[in-house]
């Protein structure tokens, strides 16, 4: 539960630095912008307002699911990490010993 909490305060930033740079880089209309600022708390959930023209809604929509993958490639990548340092302190502590006797 510790490790949900730690991932989704890690995600946050890093999907909200993302998605704001990919909408400046898109340009999209103020009310798209507003609509996603007022949704931050939930980026896989996102909804746009139903009148956007369907190029924007494309774009801002591909905007969000970038973001959010950005996001989650730092999760796992972390996860590897820490999986990484796991096995390599339990080679260490563990020593290397299967725990079969030998004769």
């Amino acid at each position: 539960m510790l490790a949900v909490a730690v991932f989704g305060a890690v995600m946050v930033p890093i999907f909200d630095r993302s998605l704001d740079d990919r909408l400046a880089r898109i340009g999209v209309a103020p009310a798209v912008r507003e609509a996603v600022e007022a949704q931050r708390s939930k980026p896989a959930a996102i909804v746009l307002p139903a009148g956007i023209d369907a190029p924007s809604r494309a774009a801002a929509q591909r905007a969000i699911g970038e973001a959010f993958v950005t996001g989650f490639r730092w999760i796992m990548l972390i996860s590897s990490l820490l999986a990484l340092a796991s096995a390599a302190t339990s080679q260490v502590l563990v020593g290397g010993s299967s725990g079969v006797k030998r004769r």
